[in-house]
C-alpha cells in the first residue's frame, strides 16, 4: 500500500492515474480533487518518496482524466475533463514537467470521464468523453 501526503489534498479526489509523467522509469501520481482548479502530479523520487504536488491548471472544475502520448513525441500528455466549462483539455509537457501548453475543446454539457484508445483502427488514439 501507498500513500499520498494527504494535508495537501483534503477533500474528494475525483481521479487518479499511475504513469511514468518524466521518463525516469518511475511511475507518477496525477489526480484531480475537489478543492482545486488544477491537477497534481506527484513525482516518484524513489525509495516509497514522492514529491510534493506539482499543480497545474486544468480549468474551472477538472474531474476525470488519463495519460497517453498523443502526438507520438515519445511524452505523455494529459487528457481532463472540466465539467464546468463543458470541455476537454489536453496538457503538453514541454520536456521538463511543465504542462502549461494546452489544447482545449468544446464537447457538450457536463463532462465527466474521459479515456483514449484506438476506437477506429487507423493507428492513432483516439478520445473519448
Amino acid at each position: 500500500i501507498w500513500y499520498l501526503p494527504t494535508d495537501h489534498f483534503a477533500s474528494t479526489i475525483y481521479s487518479i492515474v499511475v504513469a511514468d509523467m518524466n521518463n525516469d522509469g518511475k511511475c507518477d501520481i496525477i489526480i484531480t480533487c475537489s478543492i482545486f482548479i488544477d491537477l497534481g502530479i506527484f513525482y516518484n523520487k524513489g525509495n516509497k518518496i514522492f514529491s510534493d504536488v506539482i499543480r497545474h491548471r486544468a480549468g474551472n472544475q477538472p474531474m476525470s482524466l488519463t495519460v497517453a502520448d498523443l502526438n507520438d513525441d515519445n511524452k505523455l500528455e494529459i487528457v481532463v475533463t472540466d465539467t464546468r466549462s463543458n470541455e476537454i483539455r489536453i496538457l503538453f509537457d514541454n520536456g521538463s514537467g511543465d504542462f502549461s501548453k494546452q489544447i482545449t475543446y468544446s464537447v457538450g454539457y457536463g463532462p465527466i470521464y474521459v479515456t483514449v484508445g484506438n476506437i477506429n483502427n487507423d493507428t492513432k488514439l483516439d478520445i473519448i468523453v
